[in-house]
C-alpha cells in the first residue's frame, strides 16, 4: 500500500478523547457504545422478531384448523340443573328443546327486518367483526368484568356455537377465528340464515321457526312486520321481555324495534306509529323439563334473571348444561309453601301472596314463593306471570322501621314523646292533619309504643325530625336499592313508595343481623358440564347501623309482637317485625325476623287495586296482621322448627329524649287486665343484659364487614326534655296518599 506524508501523519496522530487505557479504551464515549451495543442490538431484534413469526405461524395454523359449525351440528340438548344449597337435591331442570330450521327464503322479510333492527341494522354493509367490541370484551375479561351486548350478528352465531362458558383467553380468539372465516366463506344470507336457525328466543324456542308457533301458531312465513318485532325484542332477553311475563318491558323494546325499523326505511313512521304489539299464546305448561309446579317456575325465573345480571346468557343457561346450585332450603321452601296454601286456599284466584326469606348475615334466599298460579289460574280468565316477591307494592307502615332506623342514627331516642292524636296540621303537607285510623287519637305517646300501635302521627313529625333525606339514605344503606327513587316527603314512613318484598326482607335482614347488610342473593354458584365454576356469588357484608341502635331498633319492634298490632302472632320464639295495611286495604304485609331467619309475607290483588276486604273469614275488614300475619306466623314456625331459640342483644336505649311534639304526658294508665307495654325507660337508664345459654347451633357464618360512617348523636333543636310513659291502644291507623297505614 503506498503511503504520503499526510497518511503517515494521520495514522501517527492521536485521536482526541481519553488516553489509552482510559474508560473507553481510547475512543469516544459514542463509538465505544456502538461496538458493544451491536451484539446487544442483534439480540433484541431477534427475540422480538422470532416470536412475532412464531405467534403468525401458530396463529395462521390455529385460524387454518378452526371449523365454522353448522347450524345442523350444534347441540341444543345439554339441559341445566337447578339445586337446593345441598348442590344435591334438585328442583327442577331447565332447558327443552324445540328447534326446526328453514331457510331463509321460509321467513318473511318483515321479520328478517326485525331481527335486523334489533340486533344489527348495518349487517349487510359491515365486515362482520366488530374489533371495538372484541378489544373492549377482552379488556373486561383482564379485569374480571361482566360483558354484554355489544356483537354484530356474525359474532353472535359464533357464540352460540359454543357450550362452554368459560370466559377464555383462547376461546375469544376461536371466536374471531370462525367470524373472520364466517365472512369470508358465507354470504351474507347464509350467516342470516345460519343465525336465525340458532338463536334463542325463550319458551324453550331455537330458531325463528320453532318462535314463530310457540308465540303466535303461525309459521315464519307468515310473521307480521309487528309479530317479527316481538320476536327480535326477544333475543336481548327472552324471559324478562315474554309479553305473557312482563307485557310492560316488552311493549317498550317492541316500540324500540318498530322504530329502528323506520329509522332504516324498512317501514314508513307512520307505519311504525300505527303498530300495536300484537297478542301471544298461552306459555305452555306442558312437555320436557316444563315446571311441575308455580313455585318451579318462578324460582327457574329469578334464577335467570339473577345470572343474567351477571353476564351469563339465558341462551347459555338453557343449553349450556349448568349445574346451578341455589341458596333455597328445602324445609323453609316446604314450609313457604305450606303455609301460603293453608291461608290462601279458598280466596279468589287473583289474590296474590308473596313470601320470601333470607338467612341475615349472609344474604342468602332461604324460602321462595312467588305466587300462587304461573300463568292462567283454574277455571277463570285470570292469568298473570308477575313474579309477586319482585313486584313492587306499596307496604304501608311496614316501611315505619326504616324511618325509626334513621331517627336512632340521628340521636332521637326511643323515649322521645310526640303527639299521637289523629288530625294534626303539619304543615307544608297536611293543611288538614295526618289521619290515624278512624280519628283515633291516643295522646302523648313516645316512640317504643308508638312502633308497637303504629301511629301516623307520630312517623310523619318523626321523618321531618331525622330529616327526610336521611330517611332515604337509610332505606337504601339497609336493603331498598338506590335505583327505587324514593319521594322525598315527610310520608314516606308511611309506605307511600312502592317496594318489593324482596327489597323489604333485605331490609329486615339487616336489622336482624345487627346492623350488617349483605345483599339478597339466589344462586350460590353455577358449573359447567366439565365443573368448572362459571359463576359464584361474590357477597360484601357493609355495616349500616351501630349495634346500639340496632339493638334500640330491634327491642322497638319486638314490643310489636308483644301488644302491638302483631300481638299473639309470635311463632313460640323471640321475634320482632312491623305490620302493614295500606289505604283502602288494598295490599297487607307482616315482615319480621327472628336471629336466624328475616321474611316478609306481601298480599294483594292482581292489579294492585283492589281491596283485600271481605274474602278472610268474612271479615269486614283486612289487615296485615289478619291476612299476612297468620302466614308469617305458621311459616316462621314450620321454618325454625329444631332450631335453638335465640335472644336478641339487650336494648341500648341510646340517644337523647324530646318533648318538642308533646306536652308532658299524663301519668300511664293502670296495666289491663290483658296486656300492657312496658315501661319506657329513662333517658340516663343503663340495661345490663342477662348472659343467656349459648346456643347449640351456630349462627349464620360471619363476613368480614365493611363500615360505613354513621351521623354523630345529637339532640333535637329545641328544648331536650325527659318524659314518662303512655298508653296501650293498638289500633290500625290509615295514611294519605294511598300509602297508609298499618296493622
Amino acid at each position: 500500500m503506498t503511503t504520503t506524508p499526510e497518511t503517515d501523519a494521520r495514522r501517527e496522530a492521536p485521536e482526541e478523547g481519553p488516553k489509552e487505557g482510559g474508560r473507553f479504551g481510547g475512543r469516544t464515549p459514542w463509538a465505544w457504545w456502538k461496538r458493544r451495543s451491536r451484539g446487544f442490538r442483534i439480540f433484541v431484534v431477534v427475540g422480538m422478531v422470532v416470536p412475532a413469526l412464531l405467534l403468525i405461524a401458530a396463529a395462521g395454523i390455529f385460524y387454518a384448523t378452526t371449523k365454522v359449525p353448522l347450524p345442523q351440528s350444534i347441540n341444543t340438548a345439554q339441559v341445566s340443573t337447578i339445586t337446593y344449597r345441598d348442590g344435591k337435591t334438585e328442583i327442577m331442570k331447565i332447558g327443552s328443546v324445540n328447534r326446526t330450521n328453514v331457510a331463509l327464503s321460509a321467513v318473511s322479510l318483515d321479520a328478517q327486518h326485525a331481527v335486523l333492527a334489533a340486533e344489527d341494522k348495518n349487517f349487510y354493509s359491515e365486515s362482520g367483526i366488530s374489533w371495538t367490541g372484541i378489544a373492549r370484551a377482552l379488556w373486561a375479561d383482564v379485569r374480571g368484568h361482566d360483558v354484554q351486548g355489544g356483537s354484530t350478528i356474525t359474532q353472535q352465531y359464533v357464540k352460540n356455537a359454543f357450550l362452554s362458558q368459560q370466559r377464555s383467553f383462547t376461546r375469544k380468539l376461536k371466536e374471531i377465528a370462525i367470524a373472520i372465516k364466517l365472512a369470508k366463506k358465507y354470504s351474507k344470507d347464509q350467516i342470516l340464515e345460519f343465525y336465525l336457525n340458532t338463536i334463542y328466543f325463550g319458551r324453550g324456542a331455537y330458531g325463528i321457526q320453532a318462535a314463530s308457533e310457540s308465540y303466535f301458531a303461525e309459521p315464519a312465513s307468515k310473521l307480521t312486520a309487528a309479530q317479527g318485532a316481538v320476536l327480535a325484542g326477544l333475543i336481548r332477553a327472552p324471559s324478562v321481555l315474554d309479553p305473557r311475563i312482563n307485557p310492560d318491558a316488552a311493549r317498550t323494546r317492541f316500540r324500540q324495534v318498530v322504530d329502528a325499523m323506520a329509522g332504516k326505511n324498512w317501514l314508513t313512521q307512520a307505519q311504525a306509529d300505527a303498530l300495536t304489539i300484537p297478542p301471544t299464546i298461552p306459555l305452555s305448561t306442558t312437555g320436557p323439563n316444563a315446571p311441575q309446579n308455580a313455585q318451579d317456575a318462578y324460582i327457574r325465573d329469578a334464577v335467570i334473571s339473577e345470572l343474567r345480571a351477571h353476564g351469563i346468557s339465558e341462551d347459555e343457561i338453557t343449553r349450556g348444561g349448568l349445574h346451578i346450585t341455589t341458596t333455597l332450603d328445602p324445609v323453609a321452601q316446604k314450609a313457604a309453601v305450606d303455609a301460603v296454601t293453608g291461608t290462601f286456599a279458598f280466596t279468589p284466584v287473583d289474590v296474590q301472596p308473596a313470601l320470601v326469606a333470607i338467612q341475615p348475615g349472609t344474604g342468602e334466599v332461604r324460602a321462595w314463593y312467588g305466587g300462587r298460579f304461573y300463568g292462567k289460574a283454574p277455571n277463570s280468565s285470570f292469568s298473570d306471570y308477575v313474579d309477586n316477591v319482585t313486584d313492587p307494592i306499596q307496604p304501608g307502615s311496614s316501611f315505619k322501621p326504616i324511618a325509626l332506623a334513621a331517627a336512632l342514627k340521628k340521636g332521637i331516642s326511643l323515649n322521645s314523646y310526640y303527639n299521637g292524636n289523629s288530625g294534626q296540621v303539619i304543615t307544608p303537607g297536611y293543611p288538614q292533619g295526618v289521619p290515624n285510623f278512624a280519628g283515633e287519637s291516643v295522646g302523648q305517646i313516645n316512640l317504643l309504643q308508638a312502633t308497637a300501635q303504629s301511629i301516623n302521627s307520630v312517623f310523619v313529625p318523626l321523618a321531618r325530625d331525622a330529616g327526610t333525606q336521611n330517611v332515604i339514605d337509610t332505606a337504601h344503606a339497609l336493603g331498598i336499592p338506590a335505583s327505587e327513587k324514593l319521594p322525598a316527603v315527610d310520608a314516606l314512613p308511611l309506605g307511600v313508595a312502592a317496594t318489593s318484598p324482596l327489597n323489604l326482607t333485605d331490609v329486615y335482614a339487616t336489622f336482624a343481623a345487627q346492623g350488617v347488610h349483605v345483599p339478597a342473593h339466589l344462586v350460590a354458584e353455577a358449573t359447567d358440564s366439565d365443573g368448572t365454576v362459571v359463576y359464584k356469588a361474590k357477597v360484601k357484608a357493609t355495616r349500616v347501623l351501630s349495634p346500639s341502635v340496632a339493638a334500640d331498633e330491634t327491642y322497638a319492634l319486638q314490643q310489636v309482637f308483644e301488644y302491638g298490632t302483631a300481638a299473639g302472632l309470635s311463632p313460640g320464639r323471640p321475634v320482632a317485625g312491623k305490620t302493614g295495611t295500606t289505604d283502602g286495604n288494598v295490599s297487607t304485609w307482616l315482615c319480621g325476623y327472628s336471629p336466624q331467619l328475616a321474611s316478609c309475607v306481601a298480599v294483594s290483588r292482581a292489579n294492585h287495586l283492589q281491596s283485600l276486604n271481605g274474602i278472610f273469614n268474612n271479615a269486614t275488614e283486612a289487615t296485615g296482621a289478619s291476612t299476612a300475619g297468620h302466614t308469617w306466623q305458621t311459616f316462621m314456625a314450620a321454618a325454625l322448627a329444631g332450631q335453638p331459640v335465640l335472644p336478641f342483644p339487650a336494648p341500648a336505649f341510646g340517644g337523647t329524649t324530646s318533648l318538642d311534639h308533646a306536652a308532658p304526658p299524663p301519668p300511664p294508665p293502670a296495666p289491663s287486665a290483658t296486656t300492657s307495654p312496658p315501661a319506657s325507660p329513662k333517658p340516663t337508664q343503663k340495661v345490663t343484659q342477662t348472659p343467656s345459654p349459648q346456643p347449640t347451633q351456630a349462627p349464620p357464618p360471619t363476613l368480614p364487614v365493611t363500615p360505613t360512617p354513621t351521623p354523630s348523636s345529637g339532640g333535637l333543636l329545641g328544648g331536650l326534655l325527659g318524659g314518662g310513659g303512655g298508653g296501650n291502644n293498638p289500633g290500625r291507623q290509615s295514611g294519605p296518599g294511598g300509602g297508609a297505614a298499618p296493622q
